[in-house]
């Protein structure tokens, strides 16, 4: 879930505006700076925004302007419908009609998943370098990485194959081997 703090008539609270139906996420609260969420809220356990990264790329959730970047992204390829970041019955957006249409077909060939990256590389892989398979298709674009655990926009059937093996090329050219999953919080 993802709950906001809403200042009413001189008292702090918290409203949820996004609910994902995975206990496994938590909740991710957005608050005023200088306002810890541990002030209005006492169920909360604060953890180190490190660790929180860690934690979204190992599930394959992506934020930001540099991982889901405006004008350049389908919202149902980073996984906006699964998180309640998409609404199918009303609203007014800019790509809503082709957004809509490729939700009720239900063909949706991309999505961002989470990758594991070769240790001794994982930092010379730059953003939007080619991932490919072990028979030299490309599958996919690399979008970020936290040290071993990172981002990718990837051709779902064709990574999940159990007998497939990816890589994607570094800085200077030497080739990283990547592990993929489906997330756990996918409904699929």
């Amino acid at each position: 879930a993802l709950c906001v703090l809403y200042e009413a008539g001189g008292e702090l609270g918290l409203h949820q505006v996004g609910i994902i139906n995975c206990s496994e996420l938590g909740t991710r609260v957005l608050t005023h700076s200088g306002v810890k969420a541990t002030e209005i809220w006492r169920n909360v356990v604060e953890r180190p925004l490190d660790k929180y990264h860690k934690f979204r790329l190992q599930h394959g959730i992506a934020e930001g302007i540099d991982e889901i970047p405006p004008g350049n992204c389908f919202p149902l390829e980073y996984n906006l419908d699964y998180l309640n970041g998409v609404s199918f019955q009303k609203g007014c957006y800019l790509g809503q009609e082709l957004t809509a249409r490729t939700h009720h077909t239900g063909v949706i060939r991309k999505r961002v998943m989470p990758i594991t990256l070769e240790e001794s590389l994982a930092d010379k892989v730059l953003p939007a370098a080619t991932i490919t398979s072990s028979s030299g298709k490309n599958v996919g674009k690399f979008i970020c990485n936290y040290g071993i655990f990172g981002l990718a926009l990837l051709r779902v059937q064709q990574v999940l194959d159990v007998n497939v093996s990816l890589s994607v090329k570094t800085s200077d050219e030497q080739d990283v081997n990547i592990a993929t999953k489906k997330p756990s919080w996918w409904p699929l």
